[in-house]
């Protein structure tokens, strides 16, 4: 599995990855059994690996991953929403590696391409273009977000001081 996330207890305890040919996700059995595989919507060719979960409440969570593929799970139900854009002339969508959520309009990731972006309901946002090499992002609230790049610089984007 390539992430899993523990937030809202066993009954909301998602893991997924890829299974080498298509993405797959489980969540915990509650009785402590076997895991239980997840039904995943048709995705696109090159969608193989979902790479990031996080889970807002037990009834709601985002994961995302290669080529720009993005889902949402409401009510136990996976659903696609409009993945990253494709790059103007390069024909492949960057991957999405890390995604925080505070609700449905406001999903935040990084993708592959050392961009941060902003999910507000409908439609992905340019947030930040990086050159450093992020490597993760964290985020408190949808008004304080953190990120770490390769060369030991950190990113902060919150409210000013007061």
């Amino acid at each position: 599995m390539a992430s899993f996330t523990w937030s809202h207890g066993l009954q909301a305890l998602l893991a997924l990855g890829t299974n080498g040919d298509e993405p797959v996700a489980y969540r915990a059995n509650e009785d402590g059994g076997q895991w239980l595989q997840e039904i995943l919507p048709s995705l696109s060719q090159g969608q193989v690996a979902l790479q990031t979960v996080h889970v807002v409440s037990p009834g709601l969570a985002y994961a995302a991953g290669d080529q720009g593929v993005f889902l949402e799970r409401a009510g136990g139900v996976w659903s696609t929403k409009s993945p990253y854009p494709i790059f103007e002339g390069g024909g492949v969508a960057p991957a999405l590696l890390d995604v925080v959520s505070f609700g449905q309009g406001a999903v935040f990731a990084r993708l592959d391409t050392d961009d941060l972006i902003r999910f507000a309901g409908t439609a992905w946002q340019d947030l930040l273009f990086g050159t450093q090499g992020f490597t993760t992002l964290e985020a408190l609230s949808s008004d304080e977000l953190w990120s770490a790049a390769r060369d030991g610089t950190r990113l902060y984007r919150g409210p000013c001081a007061p």
